[in-house]
């Protein structure tokens, strides 16, 4: 039997180095990203572990590698075991491609390099894997796309028991794509049209999985809802992009989306906003590790110990905060994933608009700048 050996949005910690230097915006102002921990220079930590076959488990020698959220990109071509390795500055969020004859190119899950390095195996899906999905489905390839999305609670375990219902892709204006046949829950190898909710499949780990046929190529954001573990109804969103002919991974819910700011309504600079600007060892971002006296983001330094400085130096700056427009801010729009390369920043803190930071941030601008 052939399996899937899928394992998403592994994270391991642990060395540093040099990573590209903050860019100046047009008004002059600097753009606010965030490299991670370490030392008062910017970081880079190693990402590395092998390309696999994603029906197989094969490793894939000879497979192209390219980042998407990182300026400028990245590239490399796993070896003859199918190994990989490249350097990312700490703090990055960031989507990595694989690319090989007689595969689809895959845009793989999201990577985040907290503070050290990260080993994380990457995946190609072989067109005659993905051809079998359509025919076992019984769906015509129109566009031929496949979104294969791992699903788990806020704990990591597999999220079992979904119904199709519960599962959307959504445009930016909320609307439902159009022309996607979907979803069709996964069995321990391929689509299994039998499934009438999601079921985990598999040991060590069991996962439970779902895949969308056809979509649309474009940027959109993937919706499960489901009970969370206080028997209240709660929704997982993933961005995910779509290229034309290609096929995407992506993990829905995990340990990830458990950092829910929700509970916060009336975010203060002190308490809320502050902290997550500091570097990683120190429970933040890692913004704090670039925007320092000595750093490459001096200008706009974060690790000052009194809050009150930070926040007056983030007021001084050109174009940092917007109270007229809230989103314009390059507080947010700096470090805010951009789909189309050359990002203007080094590297993303933020994936979307659904991330519980950015949210955060901007309900703090949104209502003042509380202190």
């Amino acid at each position: 039997m052939r399996h899937a050996w899928l394992c998403i949005g592994l994270i391991v910690f642990g060395c540093e180095g040099k990573a590209p230097p903050d860019q100046p915006t047009t008004d002059g102002s600097l753009a606010v990203d965030a490299p991670g921990d370490g030392g008062s220079d910017v970081t880079t930590a190693k990402v590395s572990g092998k390309v696999l076959d994603y029906f197989t488990g094969d490793p894939l020698a000879a497979t192209a590698i390219t980042t998407v959220g990182l300026q400028p990109e990245l590239a490399t071509t796993t070896a003859a075991d199918g190994t990989y390795s490249f350097e990312v500055a700490v703090g990055s969020k960031l989507f990595a491609t694989s690319t090989r004859n007689n595969f689809l190119n895959t845009r793989n899950a999201t990577t985040v390099v907290a503070q050290l390095p990260v080993i994380e195996n990457l995946y190609a899906l072989a067109s005659g894997d993905v051809g079998r999905q359509f025919a076992t489905a019984n769906v015509t390839a129109v566009s031929g796309t496949i979104l294969i999305a791992e699903l788990q609670n806020d704990l990591g375990d597999p999220l079992a028991g979904i119904l199709p219902a519960a599962i959307t892709l959504v445009d930016g204006n909320g609307a439902l794509v159009t022309g996607v046949s979907a979803p069709f829950f996964m069995n321990a190898a391929d689509v299994d049209p039998s499934l009438t909710m999601s079921t985990a499949f598999g040991a060590a780990p069991a996962r439970a999985r779902v895949a969308l046929l056809n979509a649309p190529p474009g940027t959109y954001t993937l919706k499960v809802n489901y009970t969370d573990a206080n028997a209240a109804a709660a929704t997982h969103t993933t961005s995910v992009t779509i290229t034309a002919g290609g096929a995407t991974l992506a993990l829905s819910g995990g340990l990830q989306a458990n950092s829910s700011t929700a509970a916060i309504t009336d975010p203060s600079f002190a308490t809320d906003i502050y902290p997550r600007l500091q570097k990683a060892s120190k429970g933040g971002l890692g913004c704090a590790s670039c925007h320092n006296l000595t750093g490459a983001g001096s200008v706009l330094p974060y690790d000052n110990t009194d809050p009150a400085v930070v926040l007056a130096a983030i007021k001084a700056a050109v174009g940092v905060i917007n109270a007229t427009t809230p989103a314009m801010s390059t507080f947010l729009t700096k470090p805010l994933f951009e789909t189309t390369p050359p990002q203007n920043h080094p590297n993303a803190t933020f994936l979307d608009v659904n991330d519980p930071n950015y949210k955060l941030f901007l309900l703090w601008i949104t209502l003042g700048t509380k202190p």
